[in-house]
């Protein structure tokens, strides 16, 4: 794999992570269970569970659904992400 398409890789893999970390902090801070919030949205918990661990990509219609249920919008997951990202290329 070239180095362009490893680090493509690697940064949807710390997209998928930082959508899912500010999924699951309004979650919390709302107060809602990992159930009710798929419930109210019509998908699985289990779904749910790998989307918030970055395990699963959200795709646009799901994260529109979350977007309006917790009340954020992309400015926080992509400063989320952008943080994430500086942090990596520490390491």
């Amino acid at each position: 794999m070239d180095e362009r398409k490893r680090m493509r890789n690697r940064d949807k893999k710390i997209f998928q992570i930082a959508v899912g970390r500010v999924i699951r902090k309004r979650r919390v801070f709302k107060g809602e269970t990992m159930e009710e919030l798929a419930w109210n949205i019509g998908i699985d918990s289990k779904h749910l569970n790998a989307i918030e661990l970055g395990h699963k990509e959200v795709g646009s219609y799901i994260l529109a659904l979350l977007q309006i249920e917790l009340g954020f919008n992309s400015d926080e997951y992509l400063q989320e992400y952008k943080q994430m990202k500086a942090e990596w290329k520490e390491d």
